[in-house]
């Protein structure tokens, strides 16, 4: 998976709209994504025997995280406010889930945080991003910033969904370099 990171993901006119189809990023043909994407990288970085997320219990993260862990034959523990909805999925891929009360962001970042210290494990951060510094967080990004390539030049106005808001600091990185 991780060589596919970098393929760029096409971009389509529909009417007078260019749209940029991160949905067609899928190498497991299950979950899609610019998420997936870095949490691909996230992975592919350093070999660790386990990974720990936690995720609200909506949250694409769990089933992502499971994906991944299995793919590259990782042991995976979630930490959800409930085990329901997205902490089923990751169930079923394979993903132990560990159940917190109240399931809120922070505390189960926290909870994963410890738990892959603890084990020597890799963690998911919250939203699927980087914290730890300067370096890492400009290496995550650019691996998102490689996908403005092929949008057209001749484009001027973009918009971009911000849910997190980390693909749009990649795409604004990207336009940047």
């Amino acid at each position: 998976w991780h060589d596919a990171i970098y393929d760029l993901t096409p971009v389509e006119k529909i009417g007078d709209v260019w749209f940029k189809r991160e949905d067609k990023f899928s190498p497991d043909g299950m979950h899609n994504g610019s998420k997936f994407r870095q949490l691909i990288w996230l992975f592919s970085r350093k070999s660790f025997p386990g990974v720990a997320s936690g995720a609200v219990t909506g949250s694409p993260q769990l089933p992502m995280t499971a994906a991944c862990a299995k793919h590259y034959g990782m042991k995976c523990v979630q930490f959800s406010g409930a085990r329901k909805n997205m902490a089923l999925v990751g169930e079923k891929l394979g993903a132990k889930t560990i159940l917190v009360n109240p399931g809120y962001g922070p505390l189960l970042n926290k909870r994963a945080k410890d738990y892959a210290k603890e084990h020597g494990w890799l963690r998911i951060e919250t939203k699927i991003t980087v914290t730890k510094s300067d370096a890492d967080i400009e290496a995550f990004h650019r691996v998102g910033s490689e996908q403005v390539r092929n949008l057209p030049d001749h484009m001027e106005t973009l918009i971009i969904p911000a849910g997190s808001r980390n693909s749009a600091v990649s795409i604004l990185y990207g336009l940047h370099r």
